[in-house]
């Protein structure tokens, strides 16, 4: 009898294995081209409202700290590590308004927020991957 190879687990298999997974589900804005938020440089007029969900039901931030962190990808170099502010605490949703400076250079970037729960624990979000921003160059 010929032997296959095992199946990754998808996430619902992973989930009853308790494995936890968290992710992020962006409500604006919208990305494109294989990004999640996609706009052009120096424009802070459009807030990151987002989901954080654990095995896809929402995180409850309830006294919770929540932290957003995005990192250039070609240089490697941080570009910003600030507080998201907490939209609707049992239902996980955060906001992270721009400020000046904070979209000045064009490129791709990682980035993700921290959860610290009021116990002290942290969870990042997603814990897989990254939320991928790409800044378009302007005409300028």
């Amino acid at each position: 009898e010929e032997s296959r190879p095992a199946k990754k687990n998808g996430k619902k298999e992973r989930a009853a294995m308790n494995e936890e997974y968290n992710t992020v589900k962006i409500l604006s804005p919208k990305g494109g081209r294989g990004y999640d938020i996609m706009f052009k440089r120096d424009v802070t007029a459009y807030p990151i409202e987002a989901l954080l969900l654990r095995n896809d039901d929402p995180v409850d931030l309830t006294g919770c700290r929540v932290e957003f962190s995005m990192r250039h990808l070609t240089t490697g170099r941080f570009t910003l590590r600030r507080e998201a502010a907490i939209q609707d605490a049992a239902a996980g949703e955060v906001r992270f308004d721009w400020q000046p400076g904070d979209t000045d250079v064009a490129g791709s970037y990682r980035a993700e927020f921290k959860v610290t729960y009021p116990d002290g624990r942290r969870a990042t979000f997603p814990n897989a991957g990254y939320i991928k921003i790409f800044l378009m160059k302007d005409i300028e």
